[in-house]
């Protein structure tokens, strides 16, 4: 069967997908909190590089010179962790430009926030959809905390520290159907910040390779590298034959899955995943594309 009708039997389709992943998947150890948007959490923690959101600003600074079109970006998620995001990537020829905000929030009324400016270029370009892409991003983090001196007349103080590190990213696609990935998080180590908090992102690297079949199956996989830990993540991305993207991952044992609708100019975004420490975890994202503001079709 033509992989064009694949979309027209997606609920079929996306079970086998599912069991296919869900064999492939060992066990790997769980970590603190990492960088995720919505499409990456319902690909199983898979940052797939797709040239139409502006999430990848958070994923892998390689990417952001894959996206074609000024496009803007945000999510919200308020599990344990009530977490914010908004970005921005503009594209020049082959040079992308992107800027980040996200602010963390947990129950001890601790606080990480951050911004980060990150650029990315395509040093090489081949036939369509081969490239070589590397790009770099700084940013600047700050963790607010309430301390306690222990005298009980003098109550609680608000504190903070803040610092500075960024994130290096390289992609390669030698061939139109395969890419690989690199990503450095915290290439540079936040001494400043070396506190015990499960809302302040942790150093580690990730290789990944993606498999892209005509545009309307993506099946990815990615290891997560973090002090002692090795994490192995797994997803897919579907494209119906409407305007809706079906997606499901693993990683460590975790299921996870979404939807995301598109109609001209805005998409909205779904994602779950299982989360030992309070069940279900939850994320919405909205994204849109200034350009398209006068047409109402959808790609």
């Amino acid at each position: 069967m033509k992989l064009e009708l694949i979309s027209h039997f997606c609920g079929k389709y996306s079970l086998i997908a599912v069991v296919v992943i869900c064999l492939l998947v060992w066990a790997g150890s769980s970590s603190g909190v990492t960088m995720e948007t919505t499409r990456s959490e319902a690909m199983g923690g898979t940052r797939t590089s797709f040239p139409d959101e502006a999430s990848v600003v958070f994923l892998n600074p390689a990417a952001i010179s894959n996206v074609y079109k000024t496009l803007f970006y945000s999510d919200y998620s308020n599990n344990r962790i009530r977490e914010v995001k908004a970005a921005f990537a503009v594209p020049l020829e082959k040079l992308g430009i992107g800027l980040s905000l996200c602010s963390r929030r947990n129950d001890e009324n601790e606080v990480a926030d951050y911004i980060a400016v990150g650029v990315s270029k395509m040093i090489f370009s081949g036939t369509p959809d081969t490239y070589i892409e590397i790009g770099a991003n700084f940013r600047i983090e700050r963790f607010a905390f309430d301390f306690y001196s222990g005298c009980s007349a003098c109550g609680k103080t608000r504190l903070s520290d803040s610092d500075v590190t960024g994130d290096i990213g390289i992609i390669l696609r030698p061939l139109p159907l395969v890419s690989f990935r690199y990503i450095d998080e915290k290439a540079r180590k936040t001494d400043k910040l070396d506190y015990d908090s499960d809302i302040i992102g942790e150093k580690g690297r990730r290789v990944g390779a993606t498999l892209h079949l005509r545009d309307k199956l993506v099946v990815s996989w990615e290891r997560e590298y973090r002090d002692s830990s090795v994490i192995n993540h797994y997803g897919f991305c579907l494209k119906t034959g409407v305007p809706l993207e079906l997606m499901g991952g693993f990683s460590g044992g975790a299921i996870s899955g979404g939807a995301r609708l598109k109609w001209g100019f805005l998409r909205v975004s779904f994602a779950f995943s299982q989360d030992g420490k309070e069940g279900i975890h939850q994320r919405i994202s909205f994204e849109i594309a200034p350009g398209q503001f006068s047409g109402g079709t959808t790609e």
